[in-house]
């Protein structure tokens, strides 16, 4: 079974118990941690986003019946997502770093 997306609204929810189980380390820990899978998932969102982008301005073009070697190809993604990629690598590096939150051997 794949692991349940999270969800902001689950955490929200949840934030009157958290006192009840966590001390306040472990409150801001795993919150960090959860913002950090966020950023993640908006690095991940726009690179896709961006890579549609592409291929629907190139292809308008090729649906006119315009040689596509005339034409100047958007360079959005290949331009961009270098930097996206690095700082979801820095993000991603972070996270493995710390491990996760809540494990009693990290402590």
């Amino acid at each position: 079974m794949p692991l349940p997306s999270w969800n902001q609204v689950m955490w929200s929810k949840q934030a009157p118990l958290l006192t009840i189980n966590f001390t306040d380390k472990e409150i801001i820990e795993i919150s960090s941690f959860y913002n950090c899978l966020q950023k993640l998932k908006s690095i991940y969102t726009k690179l896709l986003d961006l890579d549609a982008k592409d291929r629907e301005y190139n292809s308008t073009y090729a649906k006119n019946g315009v040689d596509f070697s005339s034409i100047p190809r958007s360079k959005r993604f290949h331009e961009e997502a270098p930097g996206l990629w690095d700082e979801f690598e820095d993000i991603t590096l972070g996270l493995i770093e710390k491990g996760c939150p809540l494990d009693p051997n990290i402590n």
